[in-house]
C-alpha cells in the first residue's frame, strides 16, 4: 500500500497497510527490516468536539495528580450516555475500537492493558524523554499500539536521523533520549492514524525513534487509546 505523503517515501522501516487486521497480524523485521506498522486512517466523527467535551476531566487530572487522565472500558461506556449525538458517536467510535478483538483480549485479560487517554499541556513534565526523541521499553513481541483521534499527534524519525543524547544528569538515566542530526527532520502522523511499533526489547528489531508533540499552554487535550499486550486468540 502506498505511503502518505507525510510519511518519508524512502523510509523502508515503516509499513503502511489498509485494516486493522493487517495492522495487528504484520510482522516486524524482515528485509525491510520493519519496525512500525501503520494504519492511516480518517474518521468522520468530531473528535475536536469530544476533546473540548472532555477538557474538565484533564483539567482535573492536571490538578490532582499532575498526571495523563486514564479511562477504561467501563468509563468510555458509561460516557456514551451523553444526550449529545455527536459526542455520544465520537465515544462510540473509541468503543468500537476497544471491541475490536485484539484489543478486547488486552483489555480483557487486565484493564490496564488498553486505556484512553487524555493528555493535556505539561501533562509530561515528569517525564523526562517523553517530548525528546526516545525509544520505547516494550517487553512483548507484539510492540505497542496507539490509536490517534484528536489534538497534536506522535512525530517519528528515521534511525538513521538521530544520534543519542548524553545520559548525564538524568533522573532516569536508563531513559535514552536522542537529537535529530543536523539537516534530518522528523514527520508526524496524523489524526485517525493507527500505529504499532517496536521497542527497545525486541532481539534483532531496531526501536522505533519517535516523541510526544510539545503542546502550546492552552491547547485543548489529545486524545489516544493505547494498547500494550495482545494476548493471543484462544
Amino acid at each position: 500500500m502506498k505511503k502518505p505523503d507525510y510519511i518519508p517515501a524512502d523510509y523502508k522501516r515503516i509499513k503502511v497497510v489498509g485494516s486493522l487486521s493487517e495492522l495487528f497480524n504484520a510482522k516486524f523485521g524482515g528485509p525491510d527490516e520493519i519496525n512500525c506498522i501503520v494504519y492511516p486512517r480518517r474518521l468522520q466523527q468530531d473528535f475536536n468536539k469530544l476533546a473540548l467535551a472532555l477538557q474538565p476531566l484533564a483539567d482535573d487530572a492536571r490538578r490532582k495528580t499532575g498526571r495523563i487522565r486514564k479511562l477504561h472500558y467501563n468509563d468510555l461506556k458509561q460516557l456514551s450516555a451523553v444526550p449529545d449525538p455527536v459526542l455520544k458517536e465520537a465515544v462510540d467510535a473509541v468503543i468500537g475500537d476497544m471491541d475490536f478483538p485484539e484489543v478486547r483480549r488486552a483489555r480483557e485479560d487486565f484493564y490496564k492493558h488498553a486505556e484512553f487517554r487524555i493528555v493535556y499541556p505539561g501533562a509530561y513534565d515528569l517525564d523526562e524523554v517523553i517530548e525528546d526523541f526516545h525509544e520505547d521499553n516494550i517487553y512483548v513481541p507484539e510492540g505497542r499500539i496507539i490509536f490517534f483521534y484528536a489534538g497534536a499527534t506522535s512525530e517519528g524519525a528515521r534511525n538513521e536521523d538521530v544520534i543519542k543524547r548524553s545520559r548525564e544528569g538524568l533522573i532516569n538515566p536508563q531513559n535514552d533520549a536522542y537529537d535529530l542530526k543536523p539537516g534530518a527532520k522528523a514527520f508526524r502522523f496524523q489524526a485517525g492514524d493507527v500505529i504499532r511499533f517496536a521497542g527497545n526489547c525486541q532481539p534483532g528489531i531496531k526501536p522505533f525513534v519517535h516523541k510526544a508533540p510539545i503542546m502550546k499552554e492552552h491547547a485543548p487535550p489529545r486524545l489516544l487509546l493505547t494498547v500494550d499486550y495482545i494476548p493471543k486468540p484462544d
